[in-house]
């Protein structure tokens, strides 16, 4: 296996992840390093070009600033001699054993592809990809598109065989062009998510780490040029099947191009910035994105498309500033254990930041949303605004983690999701409630868990996403045991949450 690495003035940073790759379960003989030197100046070169004296596995290799990761990666890969390629930015950290969890997944199961279990350190990232492994991932049908960083393993000869690069100079997205090429040409895609195989990195601090040279994000470029470059490929690979096609490049619709005028950041940008992004959204939709997409879009973006293509610019800042502040009511109204599973009754409700429900109202034998702000009925249809079939989609889910480890599993949850009155003139609001089940001997793929277990509940429902922190029941003096037996407890933090406690040697 070939772990490329392409570097740019990431100062102390990459000593984290050199670290990490010689804590690797792999022996030696069994991985190699090639650092990518992009024309560091802040002394990186020199360290490396020692690290790889000291270590028969390092190579280490300095070309002239491209300003962007993808020639480093693409010269990388021409040194590489592993059957895979794992492609590692110079800030971030592998755990020990995910090289070698990738390999041996990717070999039993004959891959071209596999995505490994990302974390993320400052970083979001989605949990949806990484709810089970998946050794044939289809494009389309499984969540493939949920993390397209390049912090995969790759087959080497598969990249061959298919002329398959990084596009090289200053070009945002690279990595998304990158991913969408391989996982059209790929016979198996796998998703691996047992273990962890990656962490994803954000640095705070101000010798901050970065792959690239700095370049200001400007949005005629981004979405004009690197975006609609995505686009066109799966335009273009999907050509002969329509349904195929609508389905990804809504993935793209939703999370890169509406959501960005929906968010904290479009409310907050000065007039002119706002402006821009929506004029460059709004031409890349014309040329790329066709109506027919919007059917697969979840309601409270669907809502956004509908504004932007009849170009009611007006209308989405009001919308987006009602629903800053989105929030989630949740209540704990049991707690239950026997031996050291936990289960514990919840339930949870989307709310505004006034504390206001988020509504809806019967249309027929249809649900239809009701907006926090008034909107052009003649654009924003009951068609637009039905979420019917978003409900029945909805999933409830807890999400349980080791205190001091990185990564949460999921835990299940036996619920429904239903409409109840809300207030005066028919309105509705949404209610999920369930039981969880949470078995330390089972969180992370048969690992058994020990120590503190801290729990959060997530719903989605029709675009509305929220994690919470899962309660004690109300009136629980902080640090109460809940439930407990001969091994496991339940308890209230000090905050009033709700932990579990599982011996060491259990």
């Amino acid at each position: 296996m070939s772990v490329v690495v392409p570097v740019y003035n990431p100062g102390r940073h990459i000593r984290h992840l050199v670290a990490s790759l010689k804590a690797q379960t792999l022996r030696d003989d069994e991985f190699e390093v090639v650092f990518v030197d992009d024309g560091s100046t802040d002394g990186t070169g020199r360290w490396l070009a020692l690290q790889a004296l000291r270590h028969s596995n390092f190579t280490y290799r300095r070309i002239r600033n491209s300003g962007w990761p993808g020639r480093p990666r693409n010269v990388g890969t021409r040194v590489a001699r592993g059957e895979y390629v794992v492609y590692a930015d110079n800030d971030d950290v592998i755990p020990p054993s995910g090289l070698q969890d990738m390999y041996d997944y990717g070999t039993r199961h004959g891959s071209d592809v596999v995505i490994g279990r990302e974390l993320g350190k400052g970083r979001v990232v989605s949990k949806e990809v990484f709810r089970e492994s998946v050794p044939d991932a289809r494009l389309g049908a499984d969540p493939v598109l949920g993390i397209l960083t390049p912090h995969k393993m790759y087959r080497r000869q598969f990249l061959a065989d298919h002329g398959l690069a990084f596009r090289e100079g200053v070009f945002r997205l690279e990595d998304h062009l990158f991913n969408i090429e391989a996982f059209f040409a790929a016979r198996r895609i796998s998703i691996y998510a047992d273990q962890p195989c990656y962490v994803w990195t954000k640095r705070k601090d101000p010798d901050g780490a970065q792959n690239a040279s700095y370049n200001p994000w400007v949005a005629a470029t981004y979405y004009g040029t690197s975006m609609d470059a995505v686009l066109a490929v799966v335009e273009d690979k999907a050509a002969g099947d329509p349904e195929l096609r609508d389905r990804l490049l809504a993935h793209w619709y939703d999370t890169k191009m509406l959501m960005r005028l929906t968010d904290k950041r479009f409310v907050t940008y000065d007039e002119e910035r706002r402006s821009e992004m929506y004029a460059a959204i709004r031409d890349l939709t014309l040329r790329r994105v066709p109506p027919s997409v919007d059917r697969q879009l979840p309601t409270r973006v669907r809502i956004r498309s509908a504004l932007l293509r009849h170009d009611r610019f007006e209308d989405l800042l009001p919308l987006a500033t009602a629903e800053l502040g989105q929030g989630a009511d949740i209540t704990t109204t049991a707690v239950r254990l026997a031996g050291d599973v936990v289960e514990v009754d919840i339930e949870m409700r989307f709310r505004y930041a006034d504390g206001s429900d988020v509504t809806f109202r019967r249309n027929g034998d249809r649900v239809v949303h009701v907006p926090p702000v008034e909107l052009d009925p003649a654009v924003v249809t009951p068609d637009v605004l039905d979420v019917t079939d978003d409900i029945d989609r909805a999933r409830f889910d807890l999400l349980v983690k080791e205190r001091d480890a990185p990564e949460d599993y999921f835990a299940p949850v036996r619920g429904t999701v239903s409409l109840e009155p809300s207030g005066d003139e028919g309105l509705l609001r949404l209610v999920a409630r369930g039981t969880g089940t949470i078995d330390p001997a089972l969180m992370a793929a048969g690992r058994p868990a020990h120590g503190t277990i801290d729990v959060n509940a997530r719903l989605w429902v029709a675009g509305w996403s929220l994690i919470r922190r899962v309660p004690a029941p109300a009136g629980t003096t902080p640090g109460a045991d809940l439930s407990a037996s001969d091994g496991a407890k339940a308890y209230a933090t000090d905050k009033g949450n709700l932990s579990i406690e599982v011996p060491a040697s259990r």
